[in-house]
């Protein structure tokens, strides 16, 4: 069933694409299906192969490894912000804020901005 939806929402997106196309005669289907075939060679490349897990595990170990060189170097810039146990004390351990609460927040902020270029525009535009 999951993979029966999968393919489904495959089909729905090139229709969609297909669709939303400027020229639908000129439509790049060669192009389209080829992206897609070559996707699922990389999946199973990447997920069903030995080579593929071990590359994934490489890669992870060495983002862990270019974190942890990181890591004194934000202390020293950015200082006690960049220790999450000084900032889990003071905001406790998701840091004050739910992800849902900060984006409404940035988006109250991002709308004000807006408001505030566009008055600032129509006085401009008046003068």
């Amino acid at each position: 069933m999951l993979i029966l939806r999968a393919v489904l929402g495959l089909v729905f997106f090139c229709f969609v694409a297909w669709l939303m196309s400027s020229s639908r005669r000129k439509f790049p289907w060669r192009l389209v299906l080829s992206g897609v075939a070559l996707q699922f060679v990389l999946a199973w490349c990447f997920l069903e192969n030995s080579f593929g897990l071990a590359l994934f595990q490489g890669a992870s170990s060495f983002v862990a490894k270019l974190t942890s060189v990181a890591e004194p170097g934000a202390k020293l810039v950015f200082g006690p912000l960049a220790d999450f146990g000084q900032m889990a004390e003071v905001f406790g351990p998701e840091g004050g804020y739910s992800k849902v609460r900060m984006n409404w927040r940035l988006s109250k902020v991002a709308l004000s901005l807006i408001r505030e270029r566009d008055r600032l525009l129509q006085s401009h535009c008046q003068d």
